[in-house]
């Protein structure tokens, strides 16, 4: 399977055939990228590879009104496909890459709209303190046991199974800022630097890094920080604030059981009773819609075989509404 452009997409890009060129070209690069490198730290996570990027893409198209489309420039569509390739794309990050984040400087550099980023390992270093005063709950959350795990050296060229699920959750933590830096700074790669994105567009492959980053953060909380000389409405012909609400709600859409095919979850073997609950809850989803005749309302339709699923759906569900506010 291949990334595909959808035609309202398309249609929109025909306006700039030199941005047109270059968003396919970035949907190529980064199907190659997460199809090759699989998600290393998130052997039990739902779906966060090609198909889910792929049906963002088509959420974000079915959502935005004709009305809308007739407004869109190409530098929006340029910026909506690289922030919805880019926003969970850290979760394909390899272990070489990682310690090349932690420990390359580069990567500590300011990203927009975000200018006060702590320093790669100073996040590492408290990340690694807060594993050291887990208690025996916190490694039932990861192992469903108590099984206290020791981090591995930055640098260290073997990683076992069990440090690797607790380093996701570093990743987890940090996957949308990850998501800007790789915007602006390229993919962390064993003792290097992979540019992904063409720096003849840095401004707008930037812009592109605050929206993906952006869709883990309540709408008003990061559209403030960009609220200077109105920049949140309209910003390099890109209509900023309307994409990141787009994004987020088309991502919040794929809260169903197609991300948890049924016959994978009966053999996948879980120890981590987080990622069991969250196959449940995906699994019970009969439908994410917008179909309802009050056009602002995300109607999610489940089957919920036990109360523990449907409190932690009513909770997800109550978490959307206060992001997308």
């Amino acid at each position: 399977m291949k990334l595909k452009l959808p035609i309202k997409f398309e249609k929109v890009l025909e306006q700039d055939t030199k941005l047109r060129a270059e968003t396919l070209r970035l949907v190529s690069e980064f199907f190659d990228w997460m199809y090759e490198n699989k998600t290393e730290f998130f052997p039990e996570y739902t779906d966060h590879g090609v198909l889910h990027v792929q049906s963002v893409l088509d959420t974000a198209e079915e959502i935005i009104l004709d009305e809308s489309f007739k407004i869109l420039s190409p530098e929006d569509i340029y910026v909506l496909v690289s922030a919805v390739l880019l926003h969970d794309c850290a979760m394909h990050i390899s272990k070489n890459g990682l310690w090349e984040l932690i420990s390359n400087n580069r990567f500590n550099g300011v990203l927009f709209g975000f200018s006060s980023d702590e320093e790669w390992l100073h996040r590492w270093n408290n990340f690694s303190s807060d594993v050291n005063r887990f208690e025996e709950s916190d490694w039932y959350k990861f192992f469903g046991e108590y099984q206290p795990v020791t981090l591995p050296n930055i640098g260290d060229s073997s990683i076992s199974d069990d440090q690797k699920i607790v380093i996701g959750d570093f990743v987890r933590r940090y996957h949308a800022c990850i998501a800007q830096v790789i915007s602006t700074y390229g993919i962390p790669v064993d003792k290097g630097v992979h540019e992904v994105f063409n720096s003849e567009f840095n401004p707008l492959n930037q812009l592109a890094g605050f929206v993906a980053r952006s869709h883990n953060y309540g709408l008003r909380q990061v559209k403030d920080k960009i609220s200077h000389n109105n920049r949140d409405r309209m910003y390099l012909n890109v209509h900023v604030s309307f994409l990141m609400g787009v994004i987020r709600i088309a991502d919040y859409m794929q809260f169903t059981s197609k991300r948890t095919p049924k016959k994978l979850f009966e053999n996948k073997g879980f120890c981590s009773p987080i990622s069991i609950a969250e196959w449940e809850k995906h699994l019970s989803i009969i439908s994410t819609n917008d179909a309802d005749p009050d056009q602002e309302l995300l109607f999610v339709e489940a089957t919920p075989d036990d109360a523990k699923t449907l409190v932690g759906i009513n909770f997800f569900t109550r978490w959307i509404s206060e992001r997308a506010g």
